[in-house]
């Protein structure tokens, strides 16, 4: 890993990172498409990951009228009982239950405010987390820097002293867009040489690895 100098703020994406969410999300929306008889391809699974599933069946049927349909039924029988789906990752979800430190931490996602809420409280993190910034705060989502400017700005930390910890590479460009260090989890569907062109500053596979970005960000600098 990189070194680096004082940061104020940590702040997660929530898909990929906190959450395991993108499997079950991909398995539902197949289903779905299946009952309407269109056949979603395995291969499309990477084009989902990071993004949001409005984005995707925008790109991916280019019919209005059934993005609309399939989009209601994710609303109502995925998002509405989201914590049946997803299931917590568990190295990030313990470093943010335990820490009591001075950096404060946040979560940048493109998903929707009332639903990170409703994962992030089901997990037992939402004491620990200062701010969500969700999509609804936002003109525009990732890769563009948007929601984590906006996060930086509700945590009242300048941009270039927070850590990003994302898990895409369109989070990725999120963060780094947003001038913030970005470091990447890496969670099974990720590969560091995906990542080669981008100024990452480390990889995470443990809550150890998390610590030791606090541990040396703390060596940096004396908190007030």
């Amino acid at each position: 890993m990189k070194n680096f100098s004082v940061a104020k703020a940590l702040i997660f994406d929530m898909d990929g990172v906190i959450v395991e969410s993108e499997r079950p999300k991909f398995l539902f929306l197949k289903k779905v498409f299946n009952d309407f008889k269109i056949q979603l391809e395995d291969d499309q699974f990477q084009k989902l990951v990071g993004r949001s599933v409005l984005t995707f069946l925008a790109e991916y049927l280019q019919k209005p009228t059934l993005e609309d349909k399939i989009w209601q039924i994710f609303q109502k029988d995925y998002l509405e009982r989201i914590t049946e789906y997803v299931s917590p990752i568990q190295p990030i979800v313990e470093f943010i239950k335990e820490y009591e430190g001075p950096i404060q931490i946040g979560i940048a996602s493109s998903g929707i405010q009332k639903i990170n809420e409703k994962m992030a409280r089901h997990f037992g993190i939402i004491e620990n987390v200062s701010i969500i910034v969700s999509r609804e705060a936002v003109d525009k989502l990732k890769p563009a820097p948007d929601l984590y400017l906006k996060a930086a700005e509700l945590l009242n930390v300048n941009p270039v002293d927070c850590i990003a910890i994302e898990d895409t590479i369109i989070g990725a460009q999120s963060a780094l867009g947003a001038k913030m260090r970005c470091f990447i989890f890496l969670n099974g569907y990720n590969k560091k040489e995906k990542f080669i062109n981008l100024d990452i500053s480390g990889f995470i596979k443990n809550k150890k690895d998390v610590k030791d970005i606090i541990t040396a960000n703390i060596k940096t600098y004396k908190y007030d």
